[in-house]
């Protein structure tokens, strides 16, 4: 299983807005390629065997984006914690007509992601069980692995196309305000594309015929005494 929605967004010392219309923008010079700097603080998944088989069944069910069938009870739960925020700075020069453009010309983005696997208390660590419940947490960390390794791509393609879009204003501060927040709702979109396709692709990994694995690979009593009361 995995949390949903996941996108914790914290944005640090930038104005967010929207100036006037860009009369002249057309006119403005192609702005140079900005500094671009993506920060990815990523630590290993960590386990947690400290909530109990109803706790994290209560976490399933609140997150769950379909029905939840009552009958239903985790022994495991894989989510994260993901937050990133931005830095901009931008140039601005007249643009012949009274007004101003404007470019970014330096962006810092910090990505923090934090995984971790939860493991029913009532399993004991180096039994069958608990080992067959890890590992169906860890297909869970190897998609997200896959994903956190396309962040920073992403996140460079998508500012620098956005940067080299400058934007027209009647004041320096106005152009400065329009392209920080264009650039802002690029770097939101990409996040929450990325948290998107991340969900979609952990999906198939939580299925009837992999929730029986356990039953398959420990046996029928071990199982069963892994829902005991």
């Amino acid at each position: 299983m995995i949390t949903r929605p996941i996108t914790l967004i914290a944005m640090a010392g930038l104005l967010l807005g929207f100036g006037s219309a860009h009369s002249y923008a057309d006119e403005c010079p192609t702005p140079a390629e900005p500094v671009i700097q993506v920060k990815l603080l990523a630590p290993a998944a960590a386990t947690n065997p400290s909530l109990s088989r109803a706790e994290i069944t209560e976490r399933s069910k609140q997150q769950s984006q379909g029905e939840w069938e009552e009958w239903r009870v985790s022994l495991g739960r894989t989510e994260i914690e993901l937050s990133y925020d931005m830095d901009a700075s931008a140039a601005t020069a007249g643009d012949g007509h009274g007004g101003y453009c404007a470019a970014i010309a330096a962006v810092e983005v910090a990505v923090r992601l934090k995984t971790t696997k939860y493991i029913a208390s009532e399993l004991v660590p180096g039994t069958c069980m608990y080992d067959a419940v890890s590992q169906h947490e860890e297909r869970h960390v190897q998609v997200i692995r896959r994903y956190q390794s396309q962040i920073e791509e992403r996140l460079r393609r998508a500012i620098s196309a956005t940067a080299r879009r400058p934007a027209q204003a009647p004041t320096p501060s106005e152009g400065v305000v329009t392209v920080k927040g264009d650039l802002w709702t690029v770097v939101k979109d990409t996040m929450e594309t990325l948290v998107v396709a991340l969900g979609r692709d952990q999906a198939p990994l939580d299925t009837p015929e992999s929730y029986d694995e356990p039953r398959k690979i420990c046996g029928e009593a071990a199982y069963n005494a892994a829902f005991a009361n």
